[in-house]
C-alpha cells in the first residue's frame, strides 16, 4: 500500500469551505472506492475510483462536504466482488469563508455519475485506438448481463447491439448492466465505420451529440 494514499488533484494540502468540483487522486491500485463523512455523519458517502483522461486515478469530492467548516475523512476501500475492506482513512481540513455572491453547488450524485461514466467511456475508447484494449461486443443483452455476471467486475464497459445501434453499457456494483446515458437521459450510440449493423438505415440521420463516431471498426471483444 502506498504511504500516501490520496493526494488532493491540484496539489494543495487542504479544502476550503464552499469548493467544488474538487477530486482526490487515488495513490493506491487497489483502492477501488472512497468513502466520504465528517464527524457528524452517520452514513459516508461512496464515491468510485476512476482512471481519467490523463491516466490518473481519481475520485470527486462530494461539494456537500465541504459547505461545512469540518473536518472531512476519506476513507479508502478495496472491493472486490462481495466482499470489501477499509484499508485507511485520512483527515483533511475544510478552512472556513465567507460563501461566495455566487456559490452554486456543483453537479448533483446523479450528473456527476452522468459524468464520470462518460469520462470513463471517452478512457476506454483512446485505449482502444492507441491498440492497449478491445471492446468487448454483444448482439444480444441477455449474453451480455449473463458475461457481467459471471466475468465482469463494476466500471467495466461492453457495448451492446440494441435498435437503438450499438449502445455502450457499463458494469454496476452489483454487476448488473446500465446503458450510458448522457445529461439529457439519452442513450448514447457508437457507430462503426464499415460496420452499417448499427440499428439504422444507413440514410438515417440521428443528432451528432448522440453518437460517438469510430473508425477502430476492427476492434472487438466477443
Amino acid at each position: 500500500m502506498s504511504k500516501n494514499i490520496f493526494k488532493i488533484y491540484d496539489g494543495r494540502t487542504n479544502f476550503w469551505q464552499w469548493d467544488v468540483g474538487q477530486k482526490l487522486i487515488v495513490l493506491d491500485d487497489t483502492v477501488t472506492e472512497v468513502h466520504f463523512s465528517n464527524r457528524n455523519m452517520e452514513h459516508s458517502k461512496r464515491k468510485q475510483v476512476y482512471t481519467d483522461k490523463d491516466g490518473l486515478r481519481v475520485c470527486h469530492v462530494p461539494d456537500l462536504l465541504l459547505q461545512l467548516p469540518k473536518n472531512l475523512i476519506a476513507y479508502a476501500y478495496a472491493r472486490d466482488g462481495a466482499s470489501g475492506k477499509t484499508l485507511k482513512s485520512v483527515k483533511y481540513a475544510v478552512i472556513k469563508r465567507p460563501i461566495p455572491t455566487d456559490y452554486v453547488c456543483g453537479q448533483d450524485d446523479a450528473i456527476e455519475e452522468i459524468m464520470i461514466r462518460l469520462e470513463l467511456l471517452e478512457t476506454l475508447m483512446k485505449d482502444v485506438e492507441a491498440g492497449n484494449q478491445q471492446f468487448i461486443k454483444f448482439t444480444d443483452i441477455v449474453e451480455a448481463a449473463k458475461w457481467a455476471v459471471e466475468s465482469g467486475k463494476a466500471g467495466d464497459i461492453v457495448v451492446v447491439k440494441l435498435d437503438e445501434g450499438w449502445v455502450p453499457h457499463i458494469v454496476e456494483d452489483d454487476l448488473s448492466l446500465s446503458a450510458i446515458c448522457d445529461c439529457d437521459g439519452e442513450m448514447m450510440t457508437i457507430t462503426f465505420d464499415g460496420d452499417d449493423a448499427d440499428g439504422h438505415a444507413e440514410d438515417e440521420v440521428l443528432p451528432d451529440e448522440k453518437i460517438i463516431h469510430w473508425d477502430g471498426g476492427g476492434a472487438s471483444g466477443y
